[in-house]
């Protein structure tokens, strides 16, 4: 029986990580050994695991690093194996889900990531995450996000993915594992898996395996992750864009800058905007370096991994109907200026 290594991230998991463990060893048609990476957590989820599960490998980063990514390449740094999985700890994942990601993997040399679908915990009915592609403004069009749908005869689908992943060791490092810059928001993961698509590879979502996701809602405390979505999302573009692409992009760019901004300010939270648009200023050196790598690993067109449909935005956020109007306006102007200078992408 093929043994699949599972890396969970974790900081202050109790709530949800002794089910997220409980799950991974329940996996059938496949073994699994689970290593829990924590991020310096302050509560007693580890020793609860160390308890009711000590097959469980624990490694406790010495200080709380408030970035994903360090642990999730301490994970593939750690674990010696051809494939990992690697999840965060708030997941319960269905017996045969990492069976069938495998599966999936087994057919093709080029497939590198494989992504579950992701239903809520709370209505297991309702869609989590089914799949991610990169919208060309830098943000994610969130396939069936929300939605009650009938996912067992979708399609697999290529070019698309997200951070709950099965995932080829060798390749990560080919590509230079996750980039530790990308802190804690938007893009963290979905930066990966772009840059092993200008690569050449395959990242592929599965809708046949999949877990059930606790829910966090857009609280005060999560706020900061605003800051980083800016910065984060503008360091994506200026690092893995073609400069034409750049070019060609800019007067949507300035629409959708303008957008996020009177969105934050809705919120009461602008000084954020500003904020993330500060840090990636002082990261220009930074941005320029990290651009030459990823350039030098480009197999593929800006074209063939980007594209246009509706971004994804929490409803939540969409209750104010100005925001919600404006939105609408945005997301039309978007679609009607990609079918205009998509032929003139390289």
């Amino acid at each position: 029986m093929v043994t699949i290594p599972v890396a969970i991230i974790n900081y202050n998991g109790k709530r949800t990580l002794l089910q997220t463990v409980e799950s991974l060893f329940n996996s059938k048609d496949i073994k699994t050994e689970v290593y829990v990476f924590d991020d310096c957590s302050t509560d007693d989820a580890l020793e609860e695991v160390k308890q009711k599960f000590p097959k469980v490998k624990i490694y406790k980063h010495p200080f709380n690093t408030k970035n994903p990514n360090v642990l999730r390449n301490l994970a593939l740094h750690k674990i010696k194996s051809e494939r990992i999985f690697i999840t965060d700890n708030d997941i319960i994942f269905d017996e045969y889900c990492i069976k069938n990601l495998n599966d999936i993997m087994d057919t093709d040399s080029l497939i590198t990531t494989c992504s579950p679908r992701l239903m809520y915990l709370s209505d297991k009915e309702r869609t989590y995450f089914a799949g991610v592609k990169i919208h060309f403004m830098a943000t994610a069009i969130g396939n069936y996000r929300d939605e009650i749908v009938n996912h067992s005869d979708k399609p697999v689908d290529s070019n698309s993915g997200g951070g709950i992943m099965l995932v080829k060791r060798d390749k990560a490092f080919e590509v230079g594992l996750f980039d530790e810059d990308y802190g804690l928001a938007w893009g963290d993961d979905g930066e990966f898996y772009q840059r092993l698509l200008l690569s050449g590879y395959k990242c592929l979502y599965v809708p046949q395996a999949f877990g059930y996701h606790e829910y966090k809602p857009f609280s005060k405390e999560r706020y900061h992750r605003a800051q980083g979505q800016v910065r984060n999302r503008l360091m994506f573009i200026f690092s893995h864009y073609s400069k034409r692409t750049i070019i060609l992009l800019t007067p949507a760019f300035l629409v959708y800058e303008l957008m996020e901004f009177v969105f934050m300010l809705s919120k009461r939270i602008p000084l954020l905007f500003f904020k993330g648009e500060k840090e990636f200023l002082k990261r220009i050196k930074l941005v320029k370096q990290k651009r030459k790598n990823i350039q030098r690993l480009r197999k593929v067109s800006d074209k063939d991994v980007l594209y246009s449909g509706d971004i994804y935005i929490f409803p939540s956020h969409l209750s104010n109907k100005l925001i919600k109007f404006l939105v609408n306006i945005a997301q039309s102007f978007f679609k009607y200026y990609w079918k205009i200078i998509s032929p003139l992408i390289p």
